[in-house]
Parts: C-alpha cells; sequence; structure tokens
C-alpha cells in the first residue's frame, strides 16, 4: 500500500514540535499507551474506518496497530490528538522525529558552546546504496501487502561509506521481538543512512 506522504510528513512536524518543545523544557516523557481494544481506542478505529491513516492498511489484527498521539503527549488523550496507525507508519513516525530531536539537540549544544566551526572546504561524504534491513531488499513491508515503509518500495537504501550498522537492532532494523522498526536507526539497520528530502 502506499504511503500518503502529506500526512506522514505532517504527523511528523506535529510530534517533532512538540518533542522540540519538550526537549527544550527538559521534560520527560512517559510511555502510557491507549490500545485500540479499548473503549476510546475503538472509537479512534472507527473514526479512522479501521485502516492506518498513512498507509491504508486495514484493521485486522488489533497487534498490528498503535494508537498514536499526534503531539507525542501520552497525557493529552482527546480525540483530536488521536490517530490509528499501523505499526510500521507508527514506528516510522517515530523513528524521523527521534533523528531530527537528536540532531536538533546536538545543534543546540554546539551553539550554545560557542563550538560551531567554520570549515574552510565542505567535501561530500561518499555514500552507496545498500539493500534495505527492514524489508531485506525485497521492498515490501512486514506482511507483504504494502510497501517497506523504510525504503518506500525501492529496496535499496543510501548510507554514508562505510555502513555502520545499528547496535540495538543490531542490524535488522526491527526491534527484538521483530515486528516494529527499530527507533533508533528507523527500520534502516544504519545509524549513518543519508536522510531523505
Amino acid at each position: 500500500m502506499k504511503k500518503n506522504e502529506v500526512k506522514y510528513n505532517s504527523y511528523i512536524g506535529k510530534l517533532y514540535e512538540g518533542e522540540k518543545k519538550r526537549a527544550d523544557s527538559g521534560e520527560r516523557r512517559k510511555e502510557e499507551r491507549i490500545s485500540p481494544e479499548d473503549a476510546q481506542g475503538k472509537e479512534i478505529v472507527r473514526k479512522y474506518s479501521a485502516k492506518c491513516d498513512v498507509c491504508g492498511l486495514p484493521y485486522v489484527d488489533p497487534a498490528q496497530f498503535d494508537i498514536h498521539h499526534i503531539n507525542g503527549d501520552p497525557s493529552s488523550t482527546v480525540t483530536r490528538n488521536l490517530v490509528l496507525l499501523c505499526k510500521n507508519c507508527h514506528g516510522s513516525v517515530h523513528g524521523r522525529v527521534n533523528s531530527l530531536i537528536k540532531d536538533y539537540k546536538n545543534e543546540k549544544k554546539e551553539t550554545s558552546s560557542g563550538r560551531r566551526s567554520v570549515s574552510k572546504k565542505k567535501t561530500k561524504p561518499k555514500t552507496i546504496k545498500i539493500d534495505c534491513r527492514f524489508c531485506n531488499g525485497r521492498g515490501k513491508g512486514l506482511t507483504g501487502l504494502y510497501l517497506c515503509p523504510v525504503c518506500d518500495g525501492d529496496g535499496q537504501i543510501e548510507v554514508f561509506n562505510p555502513p555502520e550498522k545499528c547496535r540495538p537492532c543490531n542490524g535488522t532494523g526491527k526491534n527484538l521481538s521483530g515486528t516494529m522498526m527499530c527507533q533508533k536507526c528507523g527500520g534502516t539497520g544504519y545509524t549513518n543512512t543519508v536522510k531523505k528530502t
């Protein structure tokens, strides 16, 4: 199934803004989840016509879906802050935002310490294309019904040379149970991937 890039990028933008505010205030995020099986979860499933709001995957197995907090604040459980996403799209949104927040914190740290140096000549690092670890180069998601959310169906991703394998997922691109995208690497299996624009 094809990912709706407008909705996908909108969820990334809204979550990024919420996470950026929390990073600036030093607030820690609680990991409370609303299950699609709860009464409020069932209401969200109905609101989104029993399908992922990003890729359209039909809601058949509740274990394949999450209720996403649009602004990233799990204490805000109003219906307008909740959306039904399949685990792949949910993991992809959070993986991308985690990467953006890491960059934001590093940039903020560099500017506040005054260490931002001006390089004389910027050289473009060499990149290579390798098989996507999340779909093993097939271009299909976990269930095979839709395109891989990491490589967008290409089967390959671009990384800086030499590739650096992600330690938390051991380069698989999946969490330990193998059912969700690794939050650290965003499902790529590598920590030095070239960011898509």
